[in-house]
């Protein structure tokens, strides 16, 4: 309204003007005003529209800053409305995680003295049905803390908090350690389990072992339980490979439900299943997938899944690992006996450490015993006072992680205790609490259970270690490391004169992850098993200077005459016929691979004959008459005790390695049968063998013996005997099985 008040007042200003110039021409020229005044009067008019527009710019132009003024108003305050909201759901993850932590803290500790406490209690005497119930409440409580250590991953992932542990591995030894427990499940449900590692594949590698593991298990452990019948397979097969990593392919494979092609499109969202009635019938919190997408993603790689509802599913994932060498997973075990080993053990619970006391006695070494953190902490200064300084401090953990924890600094910021090497067995250790421990100063973390082999390997290792700062560490030994440790301790020997096909079983073997030597005939081999036995030996048949078949005579000889143990011995050879295979075996060797070699059977026969000859019986003395038809007069039938001590009192892993047993042994007894009334000398050493390793494995001491005194009649070729042993075989078997079902 004041804007137009203007422009009318200067409309009749500029009128007035007009008028009075005219006026005042015609005044002076009235002839001239005739001809001026239409000039003048346009001239006013431009001058007129002109401002005129100027004015109407301007007005425009107040109007837009108005408009841009409102609008930088406008922008600030969203702004910081959007800063304040970012602000607002930063403190509220922050809350979300402190929540967490101390939800999982609080939730955790208990859990722990749960578990702890049933530690203790399964190591004491307890009725069967004691027992019994003590194995349930044990396996819901580690039921109920692998989901709140499920819902703390999520939270730490989503955050972006967690860490990955990368570390050198083997992936042949992570992948059979990571498939045992679910195999026996899958088995204990009559489905069929397998895995494949492709030979192209491989082995050392530098990735998140503890990791890769937890995506495995989560895909296995859903493929078994949404199967009733059928097979689960997992199979690590080789995208591409490159000089410093390689690209592998991980797919689980299972005849289950499969799931409807309307859902698997949310398949890996978190707390989602398949539908409701997947959840009713099967359980679970739908955590499991969710967490393994996080995982691959955060790893770098990508996860992805195919499905037929009724047909069944194949989950896969592709990760990129960088190569490792062998170097940087061997670790020197020493050469120090651990009986000479000085140790101080403490629990965080006074007494309850009594079985893992028992398994080191049995060591030959006498622990001392502290009662708690702070007698540990005396003793180990009042020790070195005295120049007797103990080795070794285990701690062995059954509530809280806590305790370890502080004795472990307190014993790590102690200048004078420098060189102390710590050891830490849980029953309660969580994902990346190995690195936690590292960083402390540890020098092994195992989890339970614990076997004597495992223990003792700990303990040389640990001893043979240099000392280093607590800012520099060496890796922490763990389960995976000692285990790898023993694959890299075999040495293997290929003998061979073409120089092409030493390279072939040179890039073959070292692809598996094992160190190789090599010799270009057989008295070149031969004399370098004499220098330094090797462990496993794969011998050319046909070669210069002196041949496969006359090397492994002497090789045989050698180890009669020197009481050496026997060595594996495989023929390569490019004759398939069975009068080639029987010379082969008549020289003494136990096995061969015709060439050209394939890289799948390759890779078997090293397995099947470096871990079989590992899995010798140790205690020398107990070994039967190989002339007598029944086993020594102690040997027990069931050795029930034993059996609950090497697998650490887990009643429920105990009743699915039976339950396994009685499942497999069946079949190998039909096929002892038929081995033995066709007079099959070679099947009948197998099915010996076979058994007798299970028999082992299940502490059912007397039939494992009649199975070895089997194996060793059929390499003698003592047809007389095979019959009887059989039949003391079949009986013995009827008799454990009845004795395990009371």
């Amino acid at each position: 309204m004041k804007t137009q008040l203007q422009n009318n007042q200067f409309n009749i200003c500029i009128l007035i003007m007009v008028l009075a110039a005219t006026g005042m021409v015609m005044a002076v020229h009235p002839f001239t005003a005739v001809v001026f005044f239409p000039s003048f009067a346009v001239f006013c008019f431009c001058v007129f529209f002109v401002v005129h527009a100027h004015k109407r710019h301007m007005a425009a132009l107040d109007q837009m800053q108005k408009v841009l003024a409102q609008e930088k108003t406008a922008r600030e305050k969203t702004q910081k409305d959007l800063i304040r909201v970012s602000e607002n759901a930063e403190q509220a993850m922050k809350i979300k995680d402190e929540f967490l932590a101390n939800m999982s803290h609080e939730i955790r500790n208990p859990m722990n003295g749960i578990i702890g406490m049933m530690h203790v209690l399964k190591d004491s005497d307890l009725t069967e049905e004691q027992r019994k119930y003590a194995d349930i409440v044990y396996s819901s409580a580690q039921a109920l803390l692998v989901i709140v250590n499920d819902i703390l991953d999520l939270s730490k992932i989503e955050a972006g908090k967690l860490e990955l542990d990368i570390r050198p591995f083997d992936l042949e030894i992570g992948i059979r350690d990571m498939v045992s427990l679910p195999e026996l499940q899958a088995r204990q449900k009559g489905i069929d389990f397998s895995f494949h590692i492709d030979p192209q594949v491989p082995r050392l590698l530098k990735g998140d072992i503890g990791r890769l593991r937890q995506i495995i298990l989560n895909l296995i452990g859903n493929a078994v339980k949404f199967t009733e019948s059928g097979s689960v397979s997992l199979a690590v097969t080789l995208n591409f490979d490159e000089e410093t990593r390689a690209c592998l392919h991980f797919s689980v494979e299972d005849t289950g439900i499969g799931i409807k092609d309307a859902t698997i499109s949310r398949i890996f969202e978190s707390f989602s299943q398949a539908d409701v009635s997947t959840t009713k019938r099967f359980g679970g919190t739908g955590l499991g997938l969710s967490i393994s997408r996080l995982l691959v993603e955060k790893m770098g790689g990508r996860i992805g899944a195919e499905s037929f509802e009724l047909v069944g599913s194949t989950f896969w994932f592709d990760l990129v690992f960088e190569k490792s060498s062998c170097q940087e997973i061997l670790v020197d075990s020493g050469d120090l006996s651990v009986s000479d080993c000085r140790l101080l053990l403490v629990s965080d619970i006074p007494g309850a450490a009594k079985n893992l006391e028992r398994q080191i006695q049995h060591l030959g070494i006498a622990p001392e015993l502290a009662l708690d953190g702070t007698d540990a902490f005396d003793r180990l200064l009042s020790a070195q006072e005295l120049s007797h300084p103990f080795h070794v401090v285990l701690m062995d953990v059954q509530e809280s992680s806590r305790f370890a924890q502080q004795l472990g600094e307190k014993i790590s910021n102690k200048n004078m205790l420098a060189g102390l090497k710590l050891i830490l067995i849980t029953g309660v250790g969580q994902q990346g609490d190995a690195r936690e421990f590292e960083k402390i100063g540890f020098s092994a973390f195992l989890s339970k259970p614990v076997d004597q082999v495992l223990l003792a390997d700990c303990i040389r290792t640990v001893v043979a270690r240099p000392h280093t700062s607590q800012k520099d560490p060496l890796p922490i030994i763990t389960r995976y490391s000692i285990q790898e440790n023993r694959k890299q301790a075999h040495r293997i020997l290929v003998v061979e004169d073409m120089e092409i096909n030493r390279i072939t079983a040179r890039t073959l073997i070292s692809r598996l992850g094992y160190a190789i030597d090599e010799a270009a005939d057989g008295k070149h081999a031969l004399e370098k098993h004499v220098q330094a036995p090797y462990d496993l030996i794969l011998m050319d048949c046909q070669m210069p200077v002196m041949d496969g078949y006359e090397a492994t005579r002497k090789i045989r000889h050698l180890e009669d005459q020197q009481k050496l143990d026997r060595v594996p011995i495989i023929a390569m050879t490019g004759n398939a016929f069975e009068q080639d295979r029987n010379k082969c075996f008549a020289a003494g060797m136990d096995d061969f691979i015709t060439k050209p070699v394939q890289p799948d059977m390759l890779a078997k026969k090293i397995l099947l004959y470096l871990f079989a000859a590992s899995d010798a019986d140790p205690d020398k003395t107990a070994e039967p008459d190989p002339d007598s038809g029944l086993p020594p007069e102690d040997s027990m039938r069931f050795n029930k005790e034993q059996l609950w001590e090497r697998f650490g009192h887990d009643g429920e892993m105990i009743q699915e390695i039976l339950s396994s047993f009685f499942q497999e042994t069946p079949d190998l007894l039909t096929d002892l049968a038929d081995a033995v009334e066709k007079q099959d000398i070679q099947a009948i050493t197998a099915c010996a063998h076979a058994l007798k390793g299970s028999a082992a494995n299940v502490n059912a001491d007397r039939l494992k013996d009649i199975a070895r005194g089997l194996e060793q009649d059929a390499a003698k070729k003592d047809r007389t005997t095979l019959q009887k042993r059989y039949d003391e075989i079949f009986k013995e078997y009827e008799m454990f099985a009845g004795e395990t079902a009371q």
